[in-house]
């Protein structure tokens, strides 16, 4: 994964809520055409999620990485961002098993029981942002705002499963 993307990739699902017209096309345009680079767009990607990002700066720190080192970014949105008192509803961080995946007008769509969900009742998510990680029935994902964001190795999920 390029610089930056983890983290716009979580991003991508608030860019209708935090961000302008511009950025969200550059951000669309970054994760999508490959036209930037991150190193364009970081300067307003950290006025936009200016509290995501302060969180991470403080993680990044400590641990002598850069905020949007890839362990921090999911750190952040599968376990502190579901913590934060002011996280709108539905903006949890989550991750699951695919159970099934079809494609729809090119975009794959998954098929998932949700850890968190009571009933364990399968749940469908967008596959915009990973069309090229080759997602299939039995792979664990993170999700976000109901966008796969990433598939994820077992010790990822088991860390990150609730």
């Amino acid at each position: 994964m390029k610089k930056g993307e983890l983290f716009l990739r979580y991003a991508f699902g608030c860019l209708h809520i935090n961000c302008s017209d511009d950025l969200k096309s550059k951000i669309e345009k970054f994760l999508f055409e490959a036209e930037f680079s991150f190193s364009d767009l970081e300067e307003e990607i950290v006025k936009t999620f200016k509290k995501p990002v302060e969180i991470l700066e403080r993680l990044a720190k400590e641990r002598n990485l850069p905020w949007h080192h890839e362990i921090l970014v999911r750190e952040y949105f599968l376990s502190i961002h579901n913590k934060q008192p002011d996280t709108l509803p539905g903006c949890r961080g989550y991750v699951g098993v695919v159970e099934g995946v079809i494609e729809e007008r090119g975009t794959p769509i998954y098929s998932l029981i949700y850890e968190y969900s009571c009933p364990k009742a399968p749940r469908k998510v967008l596959g915009i942002l990973t069309k090229k990680d080759n997602i299939k029935e039995g792979d664990k994902i993170a999700i976000h705002m109901g966008h796969a964001v990433e598939k994820l190795d077992n010790e990822t999920y088991l860390k990150y499963r609730q």
